[in-house]
């Protein structure tokens, strides 16, 4: 009896080494915001005029723990920048998700879903220089994602899609994006 339990720690405890104990991830790509009526006004009608040069991206950086073979406690933070360039100027609302979360891969590599808890900041800013800060919202996100390694540790490339929102200022903001990622486990 002893020898099966013990058979059964050893066995977990290499399946927890295989999925990796540490995850660094950092990633970027396209973002598509979804802002309340009077943000979006704003950046429709200034979007809309000739010379307007719009660029949405995203960016994501994940620390995370294995807590078994199958899921890692994450922290971490996804910007969103979304900026407006015209005759030489440019104005960008930054959106903000400082995070916690859970990531889980039903097949102990590859396939993940996550969802994350925490808080939310906006920033508004005019040729690289802050105009305007929020106080810190609550916000949450979730994200399903794959890993292109067949290896359980070292270094991967992943794709995924994720979503976040949360209330910046009494207004609820929000942002779909598509990143590429770069992990390491």
């Amino acid at each position: 009896m002893i020898m099966l339990v013990l058979g059964s720690v050893l066995a977990a405890q290499e399946e927890n080494s295989r999925q990796g104990r540490f995850l660094f991830q950092f990633g970027g790509g396209p973002n598509f915001p979804f802002y309340d009526s009077a943000t979006e006004t704003l950046f429709s009608a200034i979007d809309a005029q000739a010379g307007v040069t719009r660029t949405k991206l995203a960016l994501d950086l994940e620390f995370g723990y294995g807590l078994s073979p199958t899921t890692m406690f994450l922290a971490g933070m996804i910007g969103t920048g979304d900026a407006l360039s015209y005759g030489g100027n440019t104005m960008q609302l930054n959106l903000y998700l400082y995070h916690l979360g859970l990531r889980w891969y039903p097949g102990a590599k590859g396939f993940y879903l996550s969802g994350l808890v925490g808080a939310t900041k906006g920033l508004l800013m005019l040729n690289g220089s802050a105009l305007s800060g929020s106080n810190f919202g609550t916000g949450a996100g979730l994200a399903i994602g794959n890993e292109f390694s067949s290896r359980n540790r070292g270094f991967t490339v992943g794709l995924e899609a994720a979503t976040f929102g949360g209330s910046i200022e009494g207004q609820f903001e929000s942002t779909v994006m598509v990143t590429l990622n770069l992990a390491w486990r």
